[in-house]
């Protein structure tokens, strides 16, 4: 039996499109689960202040290490004991940069601050780092007081020195050697040595209550009559 010219050629026709369809439909991709996720390395607890807040960009920056210690033991006239404040009592920290020709004593006005940074300290040491500081004619140094978490300042008043009224202290250690740096009108900065602050907490207050004494002199000894036996 003879097949006809035009269904040899409707076949093929056929043939021609399933090869093509088949060759154009592209195979589908496995699925994949989500891969399992990786545990990445611990970062540093390092704290970071932005000194400009924003407002400008420097390459100068430079670190400090917070040193804390726990209060000891003292006396106040007239007053109820208090306890003394513990390395673990600390919440927050208010931080200062202070600009000036020499060591801050006293009442401080501060150039920078406060900062306000959550405690996360380790073996009692906390650093933090200073971004974006601009240029200075005078010296960096840094002062600090602790907070506890009803955002009271338990800072020693030991330290002798104030800002706001509020007693801080003041890095004294690293940087050019007693706790300041230099920042250049190039944004070099003096020293790559992190400055340090060794901070002490609020003593312990004994209960005491004073008094006053008086004194009066004694009655004279009667002086009784002698006679002559």
């Amino acid at each position: 039996m003879k097949v006809s010219n035009t269904f040899k050629t409707l076949c093929t026709a056929l043939f021609s499109l399933t090869l093509v369809a088949a060759c154009g439909t592209p195979a589908s991709n496995p699925v994949t689960s989500n891969p399992a996720p990786v545990m990445q390395a611990p970062i540093a607890a390092t704290s970071v202040i932005d000194v400009s807040r924003g407002a400008y960009k420097t390459p100068a920056s430079f670190r400090l290490t917070i040193q804390t210690a726990d209060g000891g033991f003292a006396t106040k006239a007239n007053s109820n004991g208090t306890a003394s404040s513990k390395v673990a009592d600390i919440a927050n920290f208010d931080v200062y940069l202070i600009d000036s020709a020499s060591a801050p004593t006293g009442a401080i006005t501060s150039r920078f601050g406060p900062f306000e940074v959550t405690a996360n300290l380790s073996s009692s040491q906390q650093t933090i780092t200073f971004n974006n500081v601009p240029s200075s004619t005078n010296k960096f140094y840094v002062a600090i007081k602790a907070k506890d978490a009803g955002g009271g300042n338990i800072t020693n008043i030991g330290s002798g020195k104030t800002i706001s009224g509020e007693y801080v202290y003041v890095s004294t250690t690293g940087g050019e050697a007693t706790g300041q740096v230099g920042v250049s009108v190039a944004h070099v900065v003096s020293s790559v040595d992190a400055l340090g602050v060794a901070l002490k907490l609020k003593d312990a207050l004994g209960a005491t209550l004073d008094s006053t004494v008086t004194v009066t002199d004694g009655d004279a000894e009667p002086i009784s009559a002698v006679s002559a036996g």
